[in-house]
């Protein structure tokens, strides 16, 4: 009786297939079978890897860490991860209630090899973006009836284009925050040393509340309401006449008038 051949189960074929491939020369592996239940491929190359997340239905995207970010409005989802293995076995892209989670796992901390990684993300809309942590973080547009930046510790948001109703621009601590495009309403939030260039957007209405040494620079053209405590500057371009409730040595320059120091700021 002729004796069985040993089954080989997918996992040990898979391997046995890329063993044969890095042994040909092949320059790529493609292995299916390790990556989690959100992961839908793993791509190694020369050092190098780019994951492909299988999520979709987000309307709003949370970065946690110093890894770079770059969104892109689009007809579709995309979540794609690149750089160097050993960072990106630290890191996690999930969705919960609505928001993209770009994320360092459970128990990681932030570290260097966080730092080397960068996501890549599309969707067709978006409402809020949020930055807890260093790193940089872009969106080339954002439309609709409102729309939300928040930057939480030293990292960076640029919005390179808003077409919204209303905007919503906040920095709790040293980050930065930039923005171009049009808004019927702005209200811009500091808490700390943040600043926001922002003249480039141009706002019907807006409002300023600092405290700390933070920094604005933004446009207005019927109201703008300044609220600051502290030594903060604010720099109100446009026609808009300001209203100004002062505690401190803060500066605020106004182009249309109101404000408590005359001239370009130095």
């Amino acid at each position: 009786m002729p004796r069985e051949r040993p089954r080989l189960s997918p996992r040990e074929i898979a391997f046995a297939l890329a063993a044969g491939a890095l042994a040909a020369g092949g320059a790529a592996l493609v292995l299916d079978d390790q990556i989690g239940p959100d992961r839908e491929e793993r791509r190694e190359e020369r050092g190098a890897e780019e994951i492909t997340f299988n999520l979709r239905d987000f309307t709003q995207v949370a970065v946690a860490g110093p890894q770079d970010v770059e969104i892109t409005l689009g007809d579709g989802f995309s979540v794609t991860a690149y750089g160097d293995p050993d960072g990106l076995n630290l890191v996690e892209a999930v969705v919960e209630d609505g928001v993209l989670m770009l994320r360092p796992r459970d128990g990681i901390s932030f570290g260097e090899s966080l730092e080397d990684v960068r996501f890549a993300v599309t969707l067709p809309a978006i409402t809020r973006v949020s930055v807890d942590g260093s790193g940089d973080v872009t969106l080339d547009r954002a439309q609709g009836d409102s729309f939300e930046g928040a930057i939480g510790g030293s990292g960076t948001l640029v919005i390179a284009q808003l077409e919204v109703t209303r905007a919503s621009l906040t920095v709790n601590g040293a980050g930065d925050l930039d923005a171009e495009g049009t808004a019927g309403d702005v209200a811009v939030t500091i808490n700390g040393s943040g600043q926001v260039h922002a003249e480039g957007l141009r706002a019907d209405r807006a409002t300023v509340d600092i405290s700390g040494s933070g920094e604005v620079d933004l446009t207005a053209l019927e109201t703008a309401e300044v609220a600051i405590m502290g030594s903060a500057e604010v720099d109100i371009s446009g026609s808009a006449v300001c209203s100004v409730t002062q505690v401190g040595s803060g500066e605020v320059r106004c182009e249309g008038g109101g404000g408590n120091v005359a001239g370009p700021p130095d």
